[in-house]
Protein backbone atom coordinates (compact mmCIF):
# COMPACT_ATOMS: atom_id res chain seq x y z
CA UNK A 1 0.00 0.00 0.00
CA UNK A 2 1.34 3.38 -1.09
CA UNK A 3 1.32 6.52 1.37
CA UNK A 4 -1.39 7.95 -0.71
CA UNK A 5 -3.37 4.92 -0.07
CA UNK A 6 -3.03 5.12 3.62
CA UNK A 7 -3.85 8.84 3.50
CA UNK A 8 -6.57 8.69 1.61
CA UNK A 9 -8.05 5.39 3.69
CA UNK A 10 -7.42 7.49 7.26
CA UNK A 11 -9.14 10.48 5.43
CA UNK A 12 -12.42 8.55 4.73
CA UNK A 13 -12.15 7.24 7.91
CA UNK A 14 -11.78 10.03 9.85
CA UNK A 15 -15.26 11.88 7.92
CA UNK A 16 -16.60 9.01 8.79
CA UNK A 17 -15.70 9.44 12.40
CA UNK A 18 -16.81 13.31 12.05
CA UNK A 19 -19.81 12.22 10.74
CA UNK A 20 -20.70 10.10 13.27
CA UNK A 21 -19.53 12.63 15.96
CA UNK A 22 -21.71 15.03 14.32
CA UNK A 23 -24.70 12.60 14.40
CA UNK A 24 -24.17 12.11 18.42
CA UNK A 25 -23.51 15.92 18.63
CA UNK A 26 -26.86 16.57 17.34
CA UNK A 27 -29.17 14.11 18.78
CA UNK A 28 -31.38 15.86 21.83
CA UNK A 29 -31.11 13.76 23.97
CA UNK A 30 -27.12 13.55 24.01
CA UNK A 31 -27.02 17.14 23.75
CA UNK A 32 -29.70 17.51 26.87
CA UNK A 33 -28.78 14.70 29.32
CA UNK A 34 -25.60 14.38 30.70
CA UNK A 35 -25.53 11.96 34.46
CA UNK A 36 -25.44 15.25 35.91
CA UNK A 37 -29.07 16.71 34.18
CA UNK A 38 -30.55 12.93 34.33
CA UNK A 39 -30.25 12.88 37.80
CA UNK A 40 -31.59 16.72 38.61
CA UNK A 41 -34.48 15.84 36.62
CA UNK A 42 -35.33 12.88 38.32
CA UNK A 43 -35.22 14.79 41.63
CA UNK A 44 -37.46 17.66 40.03
CA UNK A 45 -39.73 14.53 39.02
CA UNK A 46 -39.70 12.67 42.37
CA UNK A 47 -39.83 16.23 44.35
CA UNK A 48 -42.93 17.20 42.13
CA UNK A 49 -44.41 13.75 42.76
CA UNK A 50 -44.60 14.16 46.51
CA UNK A 51 -45.58 17.83 46.64
CA UNK A 52 -48.69 16.05 44.06
CA UNK A 53 -49.45 12.95 46.32
CA UNK A 54 -49.27 15.48 49.36
CA UNK A 55 -51.56 17.66 48.05
CA UNK A 56 -53.85 15.09 46.79
CA UNK A 57 -54.32 13.45 50.54
CA UNK A 58 -55.14 17.14 51.54
CA UNK A 59 -57.98 17.34 48.73
CA UNK A 60 -59.50 13.95 48.68
CA UNK A 61 -60.23 14.52 52.64
CA UNK A 62 -62.78 17.12 50.93
CA UNK A 63 -64.52 14.28 49.36
CA UNK A 64 -65.19 11.49 51.70
CA UNK A 65 -68.88 12.01 50.74
CA UNK A 66 -68.53 12.50 46.72
CA UNK A 67 -66.80 9.34 45.49
CA UNK A 68 -68.07 10.71 42.07
CA UNK A 69 -66.79 14.03 42.80
CA UNK A 70 -63.65 12.91 43.61
CA UNK A 71 -63.04 10.67 40.25
CA UNK A 72 -63.92 13.94 38.50
CA UNK A 73 -61.38 16.38 40.78
CA UNK A 74 -58.94 12.77 40.54
CA UNK A 75 -58.84 12.46 36.49
CA UNK A 76 -58.37 16.72 36.70
CA UNK A 77 -55.17 16.46 38.94
CA UNK A 78 -53.41 13.64 37.26
CA UNK A 79 -53.91 15.62 33.90
CA UNK A 80 -52.46 19.27 35.44
CA UNK A 81 -49.46 17.11 36.85
CA UNK A 82 -48.84 14.99 33.63
CA UNK A 83 -48.87 18.71 32.03
CA UNK A 84 -46.20 19.99 34.77
CA UNK A 85 -43.88 16.86 34.44
CA UNK A 86 -44.02 17.64 30.62
CA UNK A 87 -42.79 20.89 31.51
CA UNK A 88 -39.90 19.86 33.64
CA UNK A 89 -38.96 17.23 30.53
CA UNK A 90 -39.20 20.41 28.04
CA UNK A 91 -36.90 22.01 30.13
CA UNK A 92 -34.01 19.60 30.12
CA UNK A 93 -34.78 19.48 26.16
CA UNK A 94 -36.19 15.78 26.00
CA UNK A 95 -39.93 14.10 26.37
CA UNK A 96 -40.36 10.98 28.54
CA UNK A 97 -39.26 8.60 26.06
CA UNK A 98 -35.62 9.88 25.84
CA UNK A 99 -35.64 10.07 29.64
CA UNK A 100 -36.75 6.91 30.04
CA UNK A 101 -34.16 5.73 26.94
CA UNK A 102 -31.22 7.38 28.81
CA UNK A 103 -31.17 5.52 32.06
CA UNK A 104 -31.64 2.33 29.68
CA UNK A 105 -28.78 3.09 27.98
CA UNK A 106 -26.69 4.33 30.28
CA UNK A 107 -26.93 2.46 33.89
CA UNK A 108 -23.44 2.17 34.39
CA UNK A 109 -22.41 5.83 33.68
CA UNK A 110 -25.31 6.76 35.86
CA UNK A 111 -24.26 4.56 38.01
CA UNK A 112 -20.84 5.69 38.71
CA UNK A 113 -21.95 9.29 38.82
CA UNK A 114 -23.90 8.07 41.77
CA UNK A 115 -21.43 6.12 43.37
CA UNK A 116 -18.86 9.83 42.32
CA UNK A 117 -21.90 11.88 44.17
CA UNK A 118 -23.12 10.02 47.81
CA UNK A 119 -24.81 13.01 48.18
CA UNK A 120 -26.63 13.04 44.96
CA UNK A 121 -27.69 9.15 45.42
CA UNK A 122 -28.49 10.55 49.81
CA UNK A 123 -30.97 13.36 48.04
CA UNK A 124 -32.71 10.77 45.75
CA UNK A 125 -33.15 8.39 49.06
CA UNK A 126 -34.95 11.29 50.70
CA UNK A 127 -36.94 12.28 47.79
CA UNK A 128 -37.82 8.65 47.49
CA UNK A 129 -38.89 8.51 50.92
CA UNK A 130 -40.77 11.02 51.49
CA UNK A 131 -42.35 10.13 47.70
CA UNK A 132 -43.64 6.53 49.51
CA UNK A 133 -45.04 8.12 52.10
CA UNK A 134 -46.96 10.96 50.78
CA UNK A 135 -48.30 8.63 48.43
CA UNK A 136 -49.28 5.94 51.34
CA UNK A 137 -50.90 8.84 53.07
CA UNK A 138 -52.84 10.03 49.43
CA UNK A 139 -54.23 6.07 49.20
CA UNK A 140 -55.13 6.17 53.09
CA UNK A 141 -57.21 9.07 51.96
CA UNK A 142 -58.53 7.75 48.87
CA UNK A 143 -59.66 4.49 51.06
CA UNK A 144 -61.84 6.94 53.22
CA UNK A 145 -64.23 8.06 50.31
CA UNK A 146 -65.02 4.52 49.64
CA UNK A 147 -64.37 1.80 47.34
CA UNK A 148 -65.54 4.00 44.22
CA UNK A 149 -62.31 6.17 44.45
CA UNK A 150 -60.12 3.08 44.29
CA UNK A 151 -60.96 2.30 40.98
Amino acid sequence: MKANDIRACVGARKSQVVAAIMGLFFSTAVLALTPFAYIQLTAEMMQHRAQEYERFAVLAVRFRDSPAGWRTMETDLHRQSDAEIGKLYSRYGVDEREFLSYYSANPQIVGAYLDANPDQQERLHGLQERMEKALADFEAQKAKIGPEALR
